[in-house]
């Protein structure tokens, strides 16, 4: 019979998807054997960890919150300045909705004791979860000094370096890896298991590129179009710079200048508004529009994507104060006097280019064109607002 199970046999479950093929990859981390050179030269020194760590949790000094039934150590090793223990912390009665592990980071000087690295002040960080690629990144006073990054057994941990990301290298330590400051770079590192990609993402530290300095910010009021505002700009290109390693190049002043509010909670008010963008790693460009009022320290701010450069001065940008108002932006180029937003052949609003903007009043901005005219009616640039491009979902760790 279709579809019938031989005798003694249960069917199969179907494969764990969501977050029960988290919690798989969470213990498939957690079972990962003990990971770093002085894990692996001295067995008992990890023994000696796992049982401090036990003992002093049981004894109420860190980590009571937790009803623990083993401590696992899944990394011990030094890294720059630093000894590192990275500990899971296996719960006793998780519920199905929840990890099934805690998470706790150890740092202590480079060659510590086991005593000394279990210390209460030892205790960098913890968690209430375990993630399948779990991470952890040591500063010293806005420095990088050490990171180690760890995925399960079986896994594959490559990183390209910025801002190519073309060239992807299998780390030689395999389903992990640790930079120190003399190693650190500007890169993205990404994880598959299983032929999968499961996670991408840039280095979670800051190694000081594209850094917003004085000169920097000189030489953008020099190009941008518009009067900014000298303190505003740095404000906004050091805020679009925040992207980091999101980023393949220097952030851009495209625009700035004094504003009256056509709608929203803003209506009526004037204040300084500055528009920046930088190019990011996989595409296109992503900006923001900052607002300051004249009558407090207040403001708001919008994102906005442009697949060109907005910071050309022959581009015709239109960006929205408020992602759910109908005031714009729009930006012109060298030689306008005017812009006008068109909806399906017919102009619907039209204003005087002053300081090289205008602000229009849209009912649905996302639908119009906007148009840049020179004093003789001719179109002299034309742009749309532009979504952001949509990037295909992996399943990640939400799938076995």
């Amino acid at each position: 019979v279709a579809g019938a199970v031989a005798p003694g046999r249960a069917p199969e479950p179907p494969p764990a998807t969501g977050f029960d093929a988290v919690r798989v990859w969470e213990q498939r981390l957690a079972d990962t054997p003990v990971r770093g050179q002085v894990a692996l030269a001295d067995p008992g020194y990890v023994a000696a960890v796992a049982q401090l760590v036990g003992e002093r949790r049981r004894a109420g000094l860190y980590l009571g919150k937790y009803s623990v039934r083993q401590e696992k150590v899944l990394y011990v090793d030094d890294v720059g300045p630093w000894r590192i223990a990275i500990v899971a912390l296996a719960l006793t009665d998780p519920s199905p909705s929840s990890w099934t592990h805690a998470s706790a980071t150890f740092v202590a000087p480079r060659g510590s004791d086991a005593a000394t690295l279990t210390r209460m002040e030892a205790l960098r960080g913890y968690g209430d979860g375990l993630e399948p690629f779990y991470h952890v990144e040591l500063s010293d006073v806005g420095t990088m000094t050490a990171t180690v990054a760890l995925a399960p057994a079986g896994c594959t941990v490559s990183s390209a370096a910025w801002p190519e990301l073309n060239r992807w290298q299998a780390e030689p330590t395999g389903s992990f890896l640790t930079r120190d400051a003399a190693s650190a770079r500007p890169e993205w590192w990404r994880v598959e298991c299983g032929g999968m990609l499961r996670e991408q993402m840039p280095a979670p530290y800051d190694t000081g590129v594209l850094s917003v300095t004085t000169k920097v910010v000189d030489q953008e009021m020099l190009t941008a179009r518009g009067t900014p505002d000298r303190r505003y700009a740095q404000e906004t290109l050091t805020s679009v710079r925040n992207g980091g390693v999101l980023l393949s190049g220097m952030p851009r002043l495209v625009w700035g200048g004094r504003v009256a509010w056509p709608d929203g909670e803003a209506k009526g008010r004037r204040g300084i508004t500055t528009v920046a963008a930088a190019p990011h790693a996989f595409g296109g460009w992503y900006g923001e529009v900052s607002i300051r009022y004249d009558d407090d320290q207040q403001g708001l701010g919008n994102g906005f994507f442009s697949s060109e450069n907005p910071a050309d001065p022959h581009a015709t940008v239109a960006v929205r104060f408020e992602s759910e108002r109908s005031g714009v932006l729009v930006i012109a180029p060298e030689g306008a006097v005017s812009v006008r937003a068109v909806v399906g052949g017919s102009t619907v609003a039209e204003a005087p280019v002053a300081d090289d903007a205008a602000v229009l009043t849209v009912a649905d901005p996302a639908a119009a064109a906007y148009e840049a005219l020179d004093r003789d009616g001719r179109v002299v640039g034309r742009t749309r607002i532009e979504a952001p491009p949509v990037v295909a979902a992996t399943p990640g760790w939400s799938a076995l």
